[in-house]
C-alpha cells in the first residue's frame, strides 16, 4: 500500500463528504474550508486514487478548529492516524495560529497526548462558536479541548 498526504483540492470534496458521512461526522463547512485539509491517497494503482482519510482545520485569524479526522476502518493504524495530527498541528503553526480547538465525543485521552488539554466551553472565543462545525457540538456530550503554541 502506497500513501501520501496531501492538501486537499475540489476533486476532493465528494470523497471527504463520503468519509464524513460514514463516519457519522459533519460535512459542513468543508468547501469553506477547503485548503486547509489533509487528505490521505491510497495510491495502489497508478490510474486510481482513493481517498481513505483527512484532517482540517478552520482557521479564524490567529485561532483554529481541528475537525474531521477520518480514516477508514480498515486504513487506520496508529501510526497515520498520529502522523495526520503531527502534519496538521504544524500547519496550523506554520499558518500562523496560537491556538487550535477540537471538540471531541470520546478522544480526550488520544488528544491529551499531543498536549490538548479540557477547557470550558464558555472560554471558547466567539468568532469560532459562530462556525458551522462548532455549531454542531453540545456541551452535555461533547468536550472541548484547546493546545496552545508554546
Amino acid at each position: 500500500m502506497s500513501i501520501v498526504v496531501r492538501l486537499a483540492k475540489k476533486s476532493d470534496i465528494i470523497s471527504m463528504e463520503y468519509l464524513l458521512e460514514k463516519a457519522k461526522l459533519n460535512k459542513d463547512g468543508i468547501t469553506e474550508h477547503l485548503e486547509n485539509f489533509l487528505v490521505v491517497e491510497d495510491l495502489r494503482d497508478e490510474n486510481y486514487s482513493n481517498i481513505v482519510g483527512m484532517v482540517g482545520l478552520e482557521i479564524y485569524e490567529q485561532r483554529g478548529i481541528l475537525r474531521s479526522l477520518v480514516l477508514r476502518s480498515e486504513k487506520w493504524n496508529s501510526k497515520v492516524g498520529v502522523e495526520l495530527i503531527a502534519l496538521i498541528i504544524s500547519y496550523g503553526w506554520r499558518r500562523g495560529l496560537k491556538e487550535i480547538f477540537l471538540m471531541t465525543h470520546n478522544s480526550q485521552a488520544f488528544f491529551e497526548y499531543w498536549g490538548f488539554a479540557e477547557v470550558n466551553w464558555d472560554d471558547v472565543p466567539d468568532e469560532l462558536r459562530k462556525s458551522t462545525h462548532f455549531k454542531e457540538y453540545d456541551s452535555s456530550y461533547a468536550t472541548v479541548m484547546r493546545l496552545i503554541k508554546e
